[in-house]
């Protein structure tokens, strides 16, 4: 999975740092591991990740990150999502009705127990603040959280 952003010039990044990335800012990449300068609105401490393999099975909580999925063609990465019924996109849709993502409950209430039954590899999340509860949670179970 390959995560992005654009924004303005580099001149004070060292660019042995950032691999194949240019003109980001908000993130730099390492090897495996990637670290979010800003991961939310206000945050005043970077977030990094570590990530040995590519994730397979993936849980995204906002309807924002469906494209990028569908962009980089990794839909079938897709195993769940909070309020199926905000899905508007016809690959997903289609999947969503074959049963292949799981409904995991209204957004800001997700049903942990299907979370831990698909045991996800990534579980990307929009995080303004309420959703902590069921993230430390999900953390606790060793399953990794990526706020964007």
């Amino acid at each position: 999975m390959l995560l992005f952003s654009c924004a303005g010039n580099q001149e004070n990044k060292d660019s042995t740092e950032i691999t194949g990335v240019s003109f980001a800012e908000k993130f730099s990449i390492k090897g495996d591991s990637i670290t979010i300068l800003e991961p939310f609105p206000g945050a005043k401490t970077p977030i990094s990740y570590y990530f040995p393999k590519s994730p397979e099975r993936v849980i995204v909580t906002s309807t924002t990150h469906l494209p990028y999925l569908e962009m980089l063609e990794l839909e079938e990465y897709l195993v769940g999502f909070p309020g199926v019924s905000y899905i508007s996109s016809s690959t997903f849709r289609s999947k969503v009705e074959n049963n292949d993502i799981v409904d995991l409950g209204p957004d800001g209430n997700i049903n942990l127990e299907l979370v831990y039954e698909l045991q996800p590899d990534l579980v990307i999340v929009f995080d303004m603040g309420n959703e902590s509860r069921y993230l430390d949670k999900l953390q606790e179970a060793n399953i990794p959280v990526l706020y964007n």
